[in-house]
């Protein structure tokens, strides 16, 4: 059997075809053979080359995928009051809808702070005026900057869910009428606005994360 015929085998083994020859003969032959030793070394080195090559470079369409898969609305992001892209976006709306609650809560607050609040002692007014005023400033400030939607949205949701139940069994059991807790709407109004200015915050976050150089090097996500 030529070195030709063995060689043929090797090159089967090494593509993992079946060669025509048993192994044992082959590996009989390459101990005695110098040449096709060397032969088969190229070969293998050929081979694992080709098969192991660099991957041809791929440009990163994450930012790209990011904003055609989200929603338009969403796309628009968090945007500056000036800019034409952001009217009528969550953001602007909700934004705004802030600026007008904090508005109104102030509007209520001051009264109370006065000592004028009907059916209330002047010190049980204060501290109602107190949190309104509070609650007015926090609105107004996330109005301003809603990077801080976030941090204020625990506080409103546990507001208003506590107003949600005493108001309810209150109603009930006969000490109040559903109209006089009325001025308390704008808490659950607040409520609904920092939501959805937190949701529309966060994606832009995260849009800005996918956009960013880092995304290639596997740096961990924001939270």
């Amino acid at each position: 059997m030529e070195c030709s015929a063995y060689r043929e085998a090797i090159s089967a083994q090494i593509d993992g075809e079946d060669g025509g020859a048993a192994m044992a003969t082959v590996d009989a032959h390459l101990k005695t053979c110098p040449q096709c030793q060397a032969w088969a070394r190229r070969a293998t080195t050929v081979t694992r080359s080709v098969r192991v090559g660099l991957a041809e470079p791929v440009p990163d369409l994450t930012a790209a995928i990011m904003s055609a898969t989200a929603p338009p609305a969403a796309r628009m992001g968090a945007a500056s009051w000036g800019s034409s892209s952001s009217r009528l976006s969550p953001a602007f709306v909700a934004r705004l809808g802030l600026l007008l609650v904090s508005g109104a809560q102030l509007m209520l607050a001051v009264p109370a702070l006065l000592g004028r609040d009907p059916g209330a002692s002047v010190h049980i007014a204060h501290e109602q005026g107190s949190w309104a005023l509070a609650l007015a400033v926090g609105l107004l400030v996330v109005a301003l900057r809603p990077a801080r939607a976030a941090a204020m949205l625990p506080l409103v949701a546990a507001l208003a869910a506590g107003l949600a139940l005493t108001m309810t069994l209150d109603i009930w059991a006969g000490r109040t009428q559903a109209a006089t807790e009325a001025p308390h709407g704008l808490a659950f109004l607040g409520l609904g606005l920092l939501w959805l200015l937190t949701r529309d915050v966060r994606y832009e976050r995260y849009a800005r994360y996918a956009r960013a150089p880092h995304t290639r090097t596997g740096t961990a996500r924001p939270a």
